[in-house]
């Protein structure tokens, strides 16, 4: 059984910026908008959690995501202030924002 380790319990392993998005929401404020600007403020530096009805988060893991065209890992950058994942092995690029795929020859 492969279970998922929660990064939550890991805390001092984690990367500044990880730690820096964590404290910022660390205030016994368990509402859904913070739980949801939580889950945003994270996936801007490639981790993402869950939460439940009770608005408190777990599950905190790193995020990995595919190419929706070969399912392969892609890789993000920062291009005049727009979020750019592209895809090492066909060459796709997928914007995050507006979710177009282009093709780089």
């Amino acid at each position: 059984m492969n279970e998922e380790i929660d990064l939550f319990e890991q805390y001092k392993t984690l990367p500044q910026e990880v730690q820096n998005i964590l404290a910022k929401y660390d205030d016994g404020d368990n509402t859904y908008e913070n739980c949801q600007n939580l889950v945003n403020d994270l996936e801007t530096v490639g981790y993402t959690c869950n939460y439940d009805l009770d608005a408190m988060p777990y599950g905190l893991r790193k995020l990995v995501l595919d190419c929706p065209l070969c399912n392969c890992a892609l890789t993000s950058f920062i291009e005049d202030s727009t979020e750019i994942r592209e895809c090492e092995a066909c060459g796709a690029e997928w914007e995050k924002t507006t979710g177009e795929i282009t093709l780089n020859p």
